[in-house]
């Protein structure tokens, strides 16, 4: 027992202790069970969710399915189809020499 707790001092994370608590949209679609992977990326704390390691979005997106959709992201223009190959002289040539002045 530390000193903090005989004085009775909060010594736990307060964060874990609910002080700080509010409803989360993240929350409310990941216990609705049934979410795609669209839902997800719309919502705007996703990204602090992740950068925490939320176990249920690690389970999630470690799933082929959710990596090979965020694969076809990167990879695909808006419209789904497959990226305009590139002219080989151009590809060779280091990016500051492919900006227009």
């Amino acid at each position: 027992m530390s000193l903090l707790d005989s004085a009775g001092v909060m010594t736990t994370d307060i964060w874990c202790t609910g002080a700080f608590s509010f409803e989360s949209p993240l929350k409310d679609l990941l216990d609705s069970g049934d979410y795609t992977l669209e839902q997800l990326l719309a919502e705007d704390e996703l990204l602090q969710e992740l950068r925490g390691v939320h176990p249920q979005l690690m389970e999630y997106f470690a799933t082929a399915d959710a990596v090979s959709d965020l694969i076809r992201y990167v990879i695909l223009a808006p419209d789904g189809a497959p990226p305009r190959p590139v002219d080989e002289a151009m590809r060779l040539q280091p990016p500051s020499a492919l900006t227009t002045s």
